[in-house]
């Protein structure tokens, strides 16, 4: 299922035909073609198998999302966290930065979303302004910090990239290996971090 506050898109009606098509396919058709566009225009300008190997990627990737839990997306946050020591250990090379964002974004993404709305939801209602305002500052609050920190440690290194994503790496890993453990702290949410099938 979509991560817990995901907002369900309506399905599009197809005129004259009187069927309809899912918005979330709709969009995650046009995520495939750009991969494809990218990878066989940008990073293998002419090459048909680049573009197939990028929309198989990208459909194996929208595959597995669809079978995370609400617990899943957090523990698994880690492994889009890990990504930033592509570019690190393939520097240089653009379809390991191109990995790396794309990992980073399909798995920070929705975390956020399930953490918000997990603590959204299980906030007395009569404190649910404070609850969302106290969400939204320690949201920023850890941005600001995770941005003092970078360029703390890009002042240690000259010139600052590579460099610099060894220990950011390193400390996405820690924050990962936390996440992993983390669902278990909060009540609620599913024991598994995948969907289960439901019941015939």
């Amino acid at each position: 299922s979509a991560p817990t506050g995901a907002t369900k898109m309506p399905d599009i009606k197809i005129p004259f035909t009187g069927k309809t098509l899912s918005f979330e396919r709709l969009v995650q058709g046009g995520v495939l073609t750009l991969a494809a566009v990218w990878a066989g225009v940008s990073l293998f300008p002419g090459s048909l198998i680049a573009a197939a190997a990028a929309v198989a990627i990208g459909a194996t990737l929208l595959y597995g999302s669809s079978k995370l839990s609400e617990s899943g997306w957090i523990r698994f946050l880690g492994v889009g966290l890990a990504a930033v020591l592509l570019p690190y250990a393939f520097w240089g090379s653009m379809p390991a930065l191109f990995v790396s964002v794309l990992l980073l974004g399909l798995f920070a993404g929705p975390s956020v979303v399930v953490l918000s709305s997990y603590f959204q939801t299980n906030a007395r209602k009569s404190n649910l302004g404070a609850a969302i305002g106290v969400n939204g500052s320690s949201f920023n609050a850890a941005v600001s910090f995770g941005y003092a920190m970078l360029s703390l440690i890009v002042s240690m290194f000259t010139p600052a990239m590579p460099g610099a994503l060894g220990p950011v790496g390193l400390i996405f890993i820690a924050a990962g290996i936390f996440f992993f453990f983390a669902p278990k702290l909060l009540p609620g949410l599913p024991g598994s971090s995948f969907n289960k099938k439901p019941a015939k």
